[in-house]
């Protein structure tokens, strides 16, 4: 277990050990009802595109709209509230 501070901005550094590992820029937050969280990497979806090659042809807005997608997810919080605010 590590213990990392929280600055004035809510702002935390994640260990370099965990960096490394997850070879990731994003994280997800999963709070519990007894005010625990779990932290996780985030699934970078951009690479996964390439997993699945296809000779077919595919949308040119498709990687646009899947960062979009997720970075609207990425904004709402445990409640479904996207503004944050409680």
């Amino acid at each position: 277990m590590v213990r990392t501070s929280i600055t004035r901005k809510g702002q935390t550094t994640v260990p370099y050990a965990l960096r490394r590992k997850w070879q990731t820029s994003q994280v997800l937050w999963e709070l519990h009802p007894d005010g625990s969280a779990i932290v996780r990497p985030a699934p970078d979806v951009m690479k996964l595109f390439g997993a699945a090659g296809s000779a077919q042809a595919r949308d040119p807005n498709e990687h646009e709209a899947a960062a979009d997608a997720m970075a609207q997810d990425g904004q709402e919080d445990s409640t479904g509230d996207a503004t944050g605010s409680r």
